[in-house]
C-alpha cells in the first residue's frame, strides 16, 4: 500500500483532528488498557516500563499494543547497555590485528536508538508526536459531543 500509515482513530481523538467524514466505520476497537509488563521482564525492564505506562497519556495504550510497547522497552534497556559499553571502552577499539575499528556496541546503541524512537513516535512519546494530542480527561472518547455542556 502507498501512501502515509493510518493513524488510529484513537490518536486522532486526543489530538483533536478526528473528523467522521474520514473516519473508518470498521475500525477494530481494542478493548483493555495495558497494565502489566511481560512476565520475563527483568528489575530494569519492569523500571522503563511502569515510568512509561506513568507517563502515558491514560486510555491510549491497549493490551493489543503490548508488543510495540515490549520492542519500546528493550530497545531502551539495550540502548543504555551498549551505551555504557560505549562509556567504558570508547567509540574506538583495537582489533585483534591492531587495526583501530569502531566500537561494535556504537552500532548496537545505534540500531536501538532507530527502533526506541519508531516505537516512541507510534505511541506518542516524542515532543514533536506528544504535542498533537489533546487529552480531555473528563471527555468520553467514544463521544466526541460530550465536551459541550448543555443546560437546559
Amino acid at each position: 500500500m502507498a501512501g502515509r500509515t493510518p493513524k488510529p482513530t484513537m490518536l486522532k481523538l486526543l489530538q483533536g483532528t478526528n473528523r467522521a467524514d474520514r473516519a473508518n466505520p470498521a475500525e477494530p476497537k481494542p478493548h483493555g488498557d495495558l497494565v502489566e509488563p511481560p512476565a520475563y521482564f527483568g528489575e530494569e525492564e519492569r523500571q522503563v516500563w511502569g515510568y512509561a505506562m506513568t507517563h502515558a497519556p491514560k486510555g491510549l495504550l491497549k493490551m493489543i499494543d503490548s508488543s510495540h510497547m515490549e520492542v519500546w522497552v528493550n530497545a531502551l534497556v539495550a540502548y543504555r547497555i551498549a551505551g555504557v559499553e560505549v562509556k567504558n571502552s570508547g567509540q574506538t577499539i583495537s582489533a585483534a590485528n591492531g587495526a583501530t575499528v569502531i566500537n561494535p556496541a556504537m552500532s548496537i546503541q545505534n540500531r536501538q536508538a532507530i527502533l526506541m524512537m519508531r516505537a516512541a513516535t507510534d505511541m506518542g512519546f516524542t515532543p514533536s508526536s506528544r504535542s498533537r494530542i489533546v487529552l480531555i480527561e473528563e471527555t468520553p472518547l467514544d463521544n466526541p459531543f460530550a465536551k459541550f455542556k448543555v443546560d437546559y
